[in-house]
């Protein structure tokens, strides 16, 4: 009999804890922003290091005059798009920290 609640008790925390790890994983952090387009590696599907106006449609299939946006971003007119392009219209979100309480600044 005892041995029967101890795997019951086993059984009843684990299911607990399990929820609280799906809680947990699924929480956002709140210091991070959302990201608003996708990164470069995500576009550049034949990973040559460029981007395409075939790739960049794909990653933008809701923009309503993505050509002419591509375009504005290829700043050096070769059809395609480098990192440092890309990345000049698109910068990565930043994360804002909060400064931790009862710490004081040396």
């Amino acid at each position: 009999m005892k041995k029967y609640l101890t795997v019951l008790l086993v059984f009843v925390a684990a299911a607990l804890c399990s929820g609280d790890a799906v809680a947990f994983a699924k929480k956002k952090k709140p210091d991070a922003l959302p990201r608003t387009s996708p990164s470069f590696s995500e576009l550049d599907k034949d990973m040559d290091g460029k981007i395409t106006l075939k790739e960049y449609k794909v990653g933008f299939p809701d923009a309503k005059d993505v050509e002419k946006e591509f375009n504005s971003l290829d700043t050096n007119g070769d059809g395609t798009l480098s990192i440092s392009e890309y990345k000049a219209g698109h910068p990565d979100p930043v994360p804002q920290k909060k400064p931790k309480k009862g710490k004081k600044n040396a």
